[in-house]
């Protein structure tokens, strides 16, 4: 009876780890041709057009520690090595915050809102960060820190 009870626990310990890492550790997949975001004149747009160019997706909130330490990190990628690439920077605390962030910070990504929560969309954790190739495919995905030296040695396969 002890070592059905010991291992269940052991199993349950498993299955909790692995469903909390895969939740707030991997990055979901999102089909970005078909996400609908509000721009700045709370009109609805999508990221479906091409516009050729190798975007970076950042899902981010003006309260987030890490993301107030990562911007600053993309802004010197997008300007040293990543000039070509686009770069959208998405929250999902409405149109006002979206706008004084944007004001306040001068980053220069496009900002755009969600029209629901973060968890509508099973993004758990942020920043969560995405790298779309010229058709929308996702060719990298982070949640957390990302080292930009390691994504320019890469970039040049996508």
């Amino acid at each position: 009876m002890t070592k059905i009870f010991t291992l269940t626990f052991f199993l349950l310990v498993f299955f909790g780890i692995g469903y909390n890492y895969k939740k707030y550790r991997i990055a979901p997949r999102i089909s970005f041709p078909k996400l609908e975001v509000l721009n700045e004149r709370n009109e609805t747009v999508t990221l479906s057009s091409p516009t050729g160019k190798l975007r970076v997706i950042s899902f981010y909130a003006s309260w987030c520690p890490d993301c107030k330490i990562e911007f600053p990190k993309m802004q010197s990628a997008m300007q040293k090595d990543f000039s070509g690439f686009e770069f959208i920077a998405i929250t999902d605390e409405g149109l006002g915050k979206m706008i004084a962030f944007k004001d306040k910070y001068k980053y220069p990504f496009i900002f755009y809102t969600l029209p629901m929560s973060f968890d509508e969309y099973e993004i758990y954790a942020i920043p969560t960060t995405y790298i779309l190739n010229s058709k929308n495919e996702i060719v990298y995905s982070k949640v957390g820190s990302i080292d930009w030296e390691s994504i320019k040695q890469h970039s040049a396969n996508w």
